[in-house]
């Protein structure tokens, strides 16, 4: 065991990461990792607050206490509804000259950009009049990567269907690679979201998904972020949470109504 890192210390770079991320860690699944990866907390913990100009060492510790787990048509219902009333909502009300902008946040490792994009090309024929652009943030650059290089397992593609896994994606020795031709609809952005300088930086949408995130943080950290993704989305854009979120219990500033057994938020 680490000698040098001690429960008090643990509880030290937990306010560290919540400070700067919203993201309050829990003792039973990061201390085991923090322990492994601290060699010396007294030299880590001065490196972590006037030693890391570029924030690497930072990213490397959010790499790792950052849980990912993910799969293809998660919660499809929302999907459903995406294609059925808010593409054709937005299609009225953003200019044709614009792209429709939908944000994925966080994205992980792209199951979700891909699963939005590929419904749409199932289900729609939006894309034969106008472009959409869709990006996926999240703040763990390894999951970022893995979301640029589009290769999946068996087990985030097990609720695609076998006709959805033939035309969208190719088989390859260690999974499923996404098609070269989904990568220019779509785009990746490594990105603190609690930080506001940086949310603001991608611009403006149309559509935020931010599915099973808020259900983590605390309420000082939900309603922060809440009003950061409030910033960003267009008026009369929408905002889609995870089945056990609920806007209306964070901020009281969207509209919600429930359609086919799905909150959708409206700003």
């Amino acid at each position: 065991m680490n000698q040098h890192f001690s429960i008090d210390n643990f509880e030290k770079i937990k306010e560290f990461i919540y400070r700067k991320t919203g993201i309050s860690i829990d003792y039973k699944t990061s201390y085991k990792k923090l322990n492994d990866h601290i060699k010396d907390f007294k030299d880590y913990f001065f490196k972590l607050r006037f030693d890391d100009e570029n924030g690497i060492e930072f990213q490397k510790l959010i790499n790792l206490i950052t849980n990912n787990d993910t799969y293809f048509y998660r919660e499809k219902e929302q999907f459903e509804i995406l294609v059925k009333y808010i593409l054709p909502e937005l299609d009225k009300i953003v200019p044709k000259s614009k792209p429709i902008r939908i944000l994925s946040a966080p994205c992980s490792s792209g199951e979700e950009v891909y699963s939005i994009l590929i419904y749409i090309l199932e289900k729609s024929d939006i894309l034969k009049d106008r472009k959409i652009e869709i990006i996926g943030a999240d703040i763990n650059s390894d999951i970022i990567q893995k979301a640029y290089n589009g290769v999946y397992n068996d087990k985030s593609m097990e609720l695609l269907p076998a006709d959805v896994r033939t035309s969208y994606f190719t088989k390859i020795t260690d999974g499923y690679k996404v098609d070269e031709n989904l990568k220019k609809y779509v785009d990746f952005k490594t990105l603190n979201l609690f930080d506001k300088d940086e949310i603001v930086e991608l611009g403006k949408f149309d559509l935020i998904l931010s599915r099973n995130m808020l259900v983590h943080f605390d309420e000082i950290s939900r309603k922060a972020m809440a009003m950061n993704f409030y910033e960003i989305l267009n008026d009369n854009g929408f905002i889609l949470l995870g089945d056990a979120e609920h806007m209306s219990r964070i901020v009281p500033i969207f509209n919600t109504t429930k359609i086919d057994g799905v909150f959708v938020h409206k700003k």
